[in-house]
């Protein structure tokens, strides 16, 4: 299972990048291939299962970058999220506020 990722965490934007990696190798491996018949075998290599077994990897792609590009733009505008605990049905939730900070 792979590590939640917070926008309050400090190190979020070097984690984004690192998962960026990750998911752009990936998605170069899977356009690699090229597609092969199936043969409904239990021995199928990825080339034969390219055609139902593509992660949805350009959308998590897409959606690393808006973290990235999100988070440093709050950076810039001196932004900092606090994380607001809540409990709904007896499950602990939380939701972000954003403060401004001053510039002294």
């Amino acid at each position: 299972m792979t590590e939640r990722i917070f926008q309050d965490d400090p190190e979020a934007i070097n984690k984004l990048q690192t998962k960026l990696e990750e998911l752009l190798i990936q998605h170069k491996y899977w356009k690699s291939l090229k597609q092969e018949p199936r043969t409904y075998q239990a021995n199928e290599t990825d080339a034969m299962k390219k055609c139902y077994m593509l992660p949805n990897i350009s959308a998590n792609i897409r959606e690393v970058k808006k973290k990235i590009t999100l988070i440093q733009a709050r950076k810039n505008a001196g932004i900092d999220l606090v994380r607001k605990p809540t409990y709904i049905e007896g499950k602990k939730r939380f939701f972000y506020e954003e403060i401004k900070k001053e510039i002294t």
